[in-house]
């Protein structure tokens, strides 16, 4: 499997579930997601833009998180990749984050974990590199 750690720090947040969307996160380059419950609004996006918004808008925010791509497109009858991946980091007591996409998965880690999850996947036989000239929202 090969896998790219996103450059640039990334924040996820939550703000309530009737929140609207706060102006310009969803603008700009790299990664962003957006997910609405009937609990909670999340919004995972480059830190300088979560911390652009408004802090009586937020409920919560962890900050320090690298994203990680599987490479894709994955087809939807594939099975086991996230689990094999997040064995990984279960054996190494790294948490860990998922989002998917229509075309592949993410997995978000605390920044701090990142290097000792690399090595791990890489010595489980996975490719790993740096994504080059991704924009993080600066």
């Amino acid at each position: 499997m090969r896998i790219t750690q996103l450059q640039g720090a990334y924040a996820v947040a939550r703000l309530p579930a009737d929140a609207p969307l706060p102006a310009g996160m969803l603008d700009g380059a790299g990664f962003r997601t957006v997910s609405r419950t009937s609990d909670e609004l999340s919004v995972v996006a480059p830190e300088q833009d979560v911390l652009r918004t408004g802090p009586t808008e937020l409920l919560k925010v962890e900050l320090g998180w690298t994203i990680f791509k599987i490479e894709g497109p994955l087809n939807f009858a594939e099975t086991g990749i996230v689990a094999g991946l997040a064995g990984t980091l279960a054996s190494i007591q790294v948490p860990l984050f998922v989002v998917s996409t229509y075309d592949t998965d993410y997995i978000l880690l605390k920044t701090d974990h990142a290097p000792r999850a690399a090595a791990a996947w890489e010595a489980s036989g996975h490719s790993l590199a740096m994504c080059a000239g991704q924009a993080t929202g600066e």
